[in-house]
């Protein structure tokens, strides 16, 4: 669960002028600023920063954060602690196949489909996996799509099967049969644990509603804030952002549909929210799991109505994009 440190231009000393227009623009941490050159082009067009203090900025940074020599096996070593693969079988059977054993840290997936096709479920089923496993989610929700009940029943689905195959070897190996009295105490006991469970199970998961683009922004970048200060105090307790894994978007589309409509501020748009989550992704070991819809296109086809894939530039695309269909035979 290690994260690598990072450092916000607030406490380097950055102009408060020139670091409103970068916070602005989902810029927050010195390395946000010096390892997305691609952005620095954005920076330009999307602020009021002068070319020449940008450069003058990063040239500076990188003079007094330059970095130190470090050898193959410690960066192998870093990647393989802070990469995660959090699996999604129990709750999707074959998914887990189809994305390397499950949803990665510090990658972005997204889930495109039609109207029912399954893609809010994929996403319950990627949050009770992961907070199953003992990590933090934050689902940001921005249809309403999000069902305690169903997550509920999901769960209590996925946890009678792994009871009836422990009640079923017990039995296989017990030598003697127990009384009625013993066998009332142990399921009297199983249900309190099971109880138990569910609760911390559940304690792991933070729904967050949210129904336009600038909502969305803020949260991710509160998000962002949080993660900068727990990480800037090595000793602070354990919390549910120390602990956050995966973050799910349901859905981007549902945000960006009026957005996009908009000339030249919706791809804006479009792109901050994409480079805000690739931040936090990759600089705090977080998976990103969001969905989209599908449109018609004009010659009969489908087409994503994707927040990271713009017509250009191509680094908006997300690593990973699963496409569900409903299966109209059953």
């Amino acid at each position: 669960n290690t994260t690598k440190k990072t450092h916000t231009l607030g406490q380097v000393g950055v102009r408060k002028d020139v670091l409103r227009q970068l916070h602005a623009l989902g810029v927050y941490s010195v390395e946000a600023l010096l390892l997305n050159t691609n952005d620095h082009q954005r920076i330009l067009d999307n602020s009021r920063i002068q070319r020449d203090t940008l450069r003058d900025l990063v040239a500076a940074l990188q003079l007094s954060h330059a970095g130190h020599i470090a050898r193959g096996t410690e960066l192998f070593q870093d990647l393989c602690t802070r990469t995660l693969i959090l699996s999604i079988g129990p709750y999707a059977n074959g998914l887990d196949a189809l994305t390397r054993g499950g949803m990665w840290t510090g990658e972005l997936t997204e889930l495109v489909g039609g109207p029912a096709s399954g893609k809010s479920q994929v996403c319950l089923a990627v949050a009770l996996a992961t907070a199953g496993a003992g990590f933090s989610v934050l689902y940001l929700d921005t249809n309403n799509a999000f069902s305690a009940r169903r997550m509920l029943q999901m769960h209590r689905a996925q946890r009678q099967e792994v009871l009836l195959a422990e009640m079923m070897m017990t039995e296989e190996t017990e030598e003697t049969e127990k009384d009625q009295e013993a066998r009332e105490a142990e399921a009297a006991e199983r249900e309190r644990n099971e109880t138990q469970l569910e609760a911390d199970v559940f304690s792991r998961i933070r729904r967050v509603a949210v129904f336009d683009i600038f909502s969305l922004l803020s949260v991710l970048q509160n998000l962002q804030d949080e993660l900068i200060r727990n990480n800037t105090q090595p000793h602070s307790p354990h919390t549910f952002h120390n602990n956050l894994r995966l973050v799910v978007i349901d859905s981007i589309a549902a945000v960006l549909s009026l957005t996009l409509s908009k000339q030249g501020s919706g791809h804006g748009l479009m792109a901050s929210l994409a480079a805000l989550m690739r931040s936090i992704a990759r600089d705090y070991a977080i998976a990103f799991v969001h969905t989209n819809h599908l449109v018609s296109g004009g010659t009969g086809g489908s087409l994503a109505t994707s927040s990271t894939a713009p017509t250009s530039p191509q680094q908006h695309q997300p690593p990973t994009t699963l496409h569900t269909e409903r299966d109209m035979t059953r």
